[in-house]
């Protein structure tokens, strides 16, 4: 007997299992990630949770789930200003160790790419990334993601600075590598 891995919408049912992969993926990869263990895990509830509880329309996560486990995330945060709400962007992508190099990341990519531009109104995707994260940055761009900006120094832990990579995918290209 073989299970699946599943991809879907997190639910409010998945609220709690977000929290401890949010938390987990800080702690094990705290170089790959904006946010800190120790804010995130001082918060009572954290954003994405309440998001998820509710089922807010603009907002969402994405979960892949491997024997009902949630085992990788990737979210999509729509810009909600007048002149922005064209745009969203992918965040808190992390799958966990265990299940690396499995195609899981790129389902997980695909899946919320899906999502996001079946809606007419959306024409474009961004994301950032650690510029030394390369396995993810392949990733992104095999999924039609491409660079826009670099900022140098954008994080820094004690005296050591990380760049940032700004990406983006607009609907357009996706249509087009998708035919």
């Amino acid at each position: 007997m073989t299970t699946e891995i599943t991809i879907q919408i997190l639910e409010p049912i998945h609220s709690k299992q977000y929290r401890n992969l949010r938390l987990l993926c800080l702690e094990t990869c705290p170089e790959k990630f904006g946010t800190t263990i120790i804010e995130e895990a001082a918060i009572k509830k954290l954003k994405w949770e309440d998001w998820i509880k509710k089922q807010h329309e603009l907002h969402f996560m994405a979960g892949a789930f491997f024997e009902n486990n949630l085992i990788g995330i990737v979210g999509f945060e729509r810009k909600t200003r007048m002149k922005t709400k064209h745009k969203g962007e992918i965040v808190q992508m992390f799958v966990r160790k265990e299940h690396e190099a499995k195609n899981i990341g790129s389902r997980l990519l695909k899946f919320i790419i899906e999502k996001c531009f079946s809606d007419e109104t959306l024409e474009e995707l961004t994301l950032s990334v650690v510029k030394n994260n390369t396995t993810a940055i392949h990733l992104y761009e095999k999924a039609g993601f491409v660079k826009y900006a670099v900022e140098e120094n954008y994080f820094k832990v004690g005296d050591q600075y990380t760049d940032q990579q700004f990406m983006r995918l607009q609907k357009v290209n996706f249509r087009l590598t998708k035919n």
